[in-house]
């Protein structure tokens, strides 16, 4: 092996220079390439009269990034406020009394959010609440997906899913009583 390493030690060592050039070349040449994006700060501003809500669910981002809705107190009860990112003002959606854990469409046209015993949506755009379907208990999380129908957990029970346009929900989990289960909340659809 020695007697090999020294008879081709310089043609090793080329090769070796030039994969190590190449390599920095090539990340130097892609690395310029790739545009660097500003991070964007923006104030939400509360007053004092609209403090925000506190809870698991308080805050949620559109698919698109173009609107934030918050859960925030007007007059002592819970509502939702939608922030458009490229406005400096927040506008109470009317009809969301007792809000919680809001969520968007995947179009982010359509705010679903618990109120009242009720799963509900509303219309980014304005319009009246709709009642999508009864929730006995309190809703933990929800998503909404691709096919129109919406997963929610429950704060005392499985993930269930019901039709955005309305029926009765289906339980599509089911808990592990046997290793201490008492509750599937916040589902999430991942790639």
């Amino acid at each position: 092996f020695f007697a090999f390493t020294r008879r081709y030690f310089w043609q090793l060592f080329s090769a070796l220079l030039f994969v190590v050039v190449v390599v920095l070349l090539l990340n130097t040449f892609l690395g310029s390439g790739i545009a660097k994006l500003p991070t964007l700060r923006f104030p939400i501003n509360l007053s004092l009269t609209r403090p925000l809500v506190g809870g698991a669910s308080t805050v949620a981002v559109s698919p698109d990034g173009r609107n934030i809705i918050y859960l925030a107190l007007e007059d002592g009860t819970p509502q939702l406020f939608l922030r458009p990112i490229d406005q400096f003002t927040s506008r109470l959606i009317p009809g969301t009394d007792f809000a919680s854990d809001p969520f968007f469409s995947p179009d982010g046209e359509w705010i679903a959010f618990f109120a009242s015993g009720k799963l509900k949506k509303v219309g980014v755009r304005g319009g009246a609440a709709q009642n999508i379907c009864e929730i006995p208990g309190f809703m933990r999380g929800g998503w909404w997906l691709q096919d129109n129908s919406i997963l929610f957990g429950h704060i005392n029970s499985a993930i269930f899913r019901v039709s955005a346009n309305g029926g009765a929900p289906v339980e599509v989990t089911s808990l592990d009583s046997v290793n201490g289960e008492i509750s599937h909340r916040f589902p999430q659809i991942l790639p």
